[in-house]
């Protein structure tokens, strides 16, 4: 364990829950079976506990949600648009809406919950052990909305794949056969009255594809999105080329913040943006 990996788990999560955090992750890693057993921590700062799996990719998410802070806005700029979009919407009386596709255990929602915590987050999640200890995660928020289910362009089901029984690996593959419902973006949008799209995050391993094949009429609609593609984990596939051939049919603006693009709208932009960026820059 490097002591830069040690430092941040401290500092995240207190020396008394970092320590215990860091013991019982030894041993997942030690004794592969117990691993996969859930464990409760608590983050400083947070008022309610989170559960994962010590031993799996449950702490690769940790650590890169709450640790390095990758859904965190890469650009002070581009974060006062988000944040000018968000109060705006509510001075107007409507909904702030997040759809984090791909919800995995829901940490990512969690942050947006906190970050905004008048807008509603639709946290979509296929796999059921991972929805499972997603509902368990957001019980104490009230403006998520758990739904177990994958997305993409069409009503359709999925059945589900896992090459690296990681749990943060499981792939959708549509199948009329399929038990896993597949949900669309305009159909969580209409599930939330008033709504106004505000950010979609899109982690859906390879389902990109899916996703941004037709119906993107919401696309324009989305000042924000922030995806991860997976070229390298599907080759020849074209994940990201099916997301950057719909985004780049508006002007946007891109950021790479670890394994995330930020793409964001230029209709957010006002007259003083311009200013703050020289000023950040010096």
């Amino acid at each position: 364990m490097n002591l830069k990996f040690w430092y941040g788990t401290i500092e995240r999560l207190g020396i008394w829950n970092g320590s215990i955090a860091l013991a019982a992750r030894g041993i997942c890693r030690a004794l592969p079976s117990s691993g996969w057993k859930l464990k409760k921590l608590r983050l400083k700062g947070m008022s309610h506990p989170i559960f994962l799996r010590p031993g799996t990719s449950d702490w690769n998410v940790l650590d890169q949600i709450f640790m390095r802070q990758e859904y965190e806005c890469p650009s002070k700029v581009h974060e006062q648009a988000v944040h000018r979009f968000y109060n705006d919407c509510v001075s107007e009386s409507g909904i702030p809406l997040i759809v984090d596709c791909g919800a995995n255990i829901g940490l990512a929602s969690i942050w947006y919950a906190q970050k905004f915590p008048r807008a509603k987050i639709v946290a979509l999640e296929p796999e059921p052990e991972n929805f499972r200890i997603l509902t368990m995660n957001v019980s104490n928020y009230p403006n998520i909305i758990p739904v177990h289910g994958g997305i993409s362009d069409r009503k359709t089901c999925f059945t589900l794949s896992n090459v690296t029984n990681a749990p943060w690996a499981w792939e959708t593959i549509e199948a009329d056969s399929g038990q896993i419902r597949a949900f669309t973006i305009p159909d969580l949008l209409e599930s939330v009255p008033n709504a106004v799209l505000m950010i979609v995050k899109v982690d859906i391993e390879g389902g990109e594809v899916g996703l941004f094949r037709s119906n993107v009429g919401w696309v324009p609609e989305a000042p924000v999105i922030v995806f991860e593609a997976h070229d390298s984990l599907f080759s020849w596939r074209g994940t990201f080329h099916a997301v950057v051939s719909i985004l780049t049919k508006q002007p946007r603006d891109y950021i790479q913040s670890g394994e995330n693009t930020f793409s964001f709208l230029h209709s957010m932009r006002s007259e003083g943006d311009h200013r703050i960026s020289e000023m950040s820059s010096n």
